[in-house]
């Protein structure tokens, strides 16, 4: 009795199966924690570099609305076919190096941001400029704003009334900020699937306390 008592002793009961579990996972992760922390920094550094090398950029504008000064004269179609020539005034090159050097920036930054369109439906003339800072921006649009309401001093058809003035809209794009989460958070997760791959390729995978026989 005593010598089957202490076989019993001896004899491995299994532990239950937590391969199904998060276990495993954390433990690839623990033992890979080298391939774990090079992808997740390599993933961050990549990233922020690429997030804060993205030019800032801000936007302003303002919104200009033409009318007829004689509607007797001048029918809708008509207006809506004159009203077309104020984008090419935005978009010349008098307003554009006003701009520039009210600025403080290139011609080539003003051009390369500015956008003017009319509404068909309403006649208002939507200017919009995008420069690195929004002071610069602000100012920028100011002053093709003035452009537009000079050249319309002599405009012996339309009538320009302002529906809003020169204002700053704002940065323009994706947050760095968010992009830089956005970065994180992919970088962790593809360190922590790097490291379950490492592992399922590994030849040693088996646990470190492989049950022994039973002995008799």
């Amino acid at each position: 009795m005593g010598d089957v008592a202490a076989q019993d002793s001896y004899r491995y009961v299994p532990a239950e199966d937590d391969s199904s579990g998060l276990r495993p996972s954390l433990v690839a992760v623990r033992r890979y924690w080298v391939v774990t922390a090079a992808v997740f920094l390599l993933i961050v550094g990549v990233g922020g570099w690429y997030a804060m090398s993205i030019p800032a950029s801000y936007a302003a504008g303002a919104v200009v609305a033409f009318e007829p000064r004689n509607s007797a004269d001048t029918g809708g179609d008509l207006a809506s076919l004159l009203a077309e020539r104020y984008p090419e005034v935005v978009a010349s090159d008098v307003s554009v190096e006003a701009a520039a050097e009210a600025s403080g920036t290139t011609t080539s930054e003003v051009a390369s941001g500015l956008g003017a369109t009319i509404q068909p439906s309403t006649l208002n003339l939507i200017l919009q400029v995008k420069l690195p800072s929004n002071d610069q921006a602000v100012t920028a649009a100011e002053s093709i704003y003035a452009t537009v309401m000079k050249s319309n001093e002599t405009d012996p058809t339309l009538r320009a009334v302002t529906v809003s003035s020169p204002t700053a809209w704002g940065p323009v794009g994706i947050s760095t900020k968010l992009l830089l989460a956005a970065i994180i958070f992919v970088a962790a997760v593809m360190a922590f699937v790097s490291a379950l791959v490492v592992d399922g390729l590994s030849p040693n995978r088996e646990s470190d306390s492989t049950p022994s026989a039973e002995q008799s």
